[in-house]
């Protein structure tokens, strides 16, 4: 039998992906920024928590950016011959041979080019429909961002806002009580001033660090709560399942730990003895800038929501 044989896995990150959002929103612009040269975001002065976009809506709550880093742990990268989605990995071949059941970190900084350190990859030749990848359902974004009024953060004001160290979940339903999460303690909503994400100030005091996401449900935290979710790429069609931290299927937020991310390609991915692969990332749009009123009072930046990743394999010959 015929394999293909490469080490360690390149992600090029300004390839293809694509992401789910409910906000299709993109932030507008004022001028250039000298943090991450993505502008200075138009946003409205005093208590007024709107955001000019430049799509055509005006005066939004949120709009999707950029984020400088975007980071995520891999339980499990392979290519398969039928349908993973129920956990069935009998026809799938690993993209590499390390052992990923401890995790994998991973932190996509575009526009660098970075390696996923998965060990050589032996992928016998044939033709795959699915692509599946297990990830940590704890994702982070660290990111700094200039704005035209200023905002407040979690202690601080003015026009420069960064990430700051927390944990979140993206579920708008968990209550005022929050939920205690099995691997990651309590949560709650960030409707308090020190639950923001965010912090403000001047532009010279930004100190960014990771700010986390957890996706506990594709719908709420009570009785509407989703293990389950499907949509479409540019190449196919992709189903997602939350998962517990053993891989068996989630049942609630409290025990959801974990994403098991299933691509069916629209044609076939061709593997040949020759063939090499390209993992693409594309961080566009990868989150969502929020912005909280105050009755009047200078606005909120509250917490960033997090869009899931999807993934887009190529392979040369």
């Amino acid at each position: 039998m015929s394999f293909n044989k490469l080490c360690p896995l390149s992600l090029f990150l300004m390839l293809s992906i694509a992401w789910t959002s409910q906000v299709q929103a993109t932030c507008s612009r004022t001028g250039a920024d000298g943090l991450n040269d993505n502008g200075v975001i138009a946003n409205g002065s005093g208590g007024n928590s709107y955001i000019v976009t430049n799509n055509g809506q005006t005066n939004q709550t949120s709009c999707e950016e950029d984020p400088d880093e975007y980071g995520l742990t891999f339980f499990k990268l392979a290519i398969c011959k039928s349908n993973p989605i129920s956990g069935d990995y009998s026809t799938c071949a690993d993209l590499g041979d390390a052992d990923l059941s401890a995790g994998l970190d991973h932190t996509i900084a575009p526009p660098a080019k970075t390696v996923l350190n998965t060990g050589s990859i032996d992928v016998p030749a044939g033709d795959y429909n699915y692509m599946v990848a297990i990830v940590s359902n704890k994702i982070s974004i660290t990111h700094t961002q200039q704005f035209a009024n200023d905002l407040r953060g979690r202690t601080g004001q003015g026009k420069t806002c960064w990430t700051v160290s927390k944990i979140i979940a993206n579920t708008g339903t968990l209550g005022s009580a929050g939920y205690v999460h099995d691997l990651y303690g309590s949560l709650s909503n960030t409707n308090t001033r020190l639950g923001m994400s965010w912090e403000c100030g001047d532009a010279g005091n930004e100190d960014p660090v990771p700010s986390n996401t957890i996706i506990a449900s594709f719908d709420g935290c009570d009785a509407s709560f989703s293990a389950t979710s499907e949509g479409t790429t540019s190449n196919g069609t992709v189903g997602g399942r939350l998962l517990k931290a053993d891989n068996t299927d989630a049942t609630d937020c409290e025990n959801a730990s974990r994403i098991r991310w299933v691509i069916n390609y629209s044609s076939p991915l061709i593997v040949k003895s020759t063939s090499t692969f390209d993992l693409s990332f594309k961080t566009t749009n990868a989150f969502e800038i929020s912005l909280g009123d105050n009755s009047g009072a200078i606005a909120f930046a509250v917490a960033p929501a997090i869009n899931p990743p999807e993934a887009i394999l190529v392979t040369k010959h």
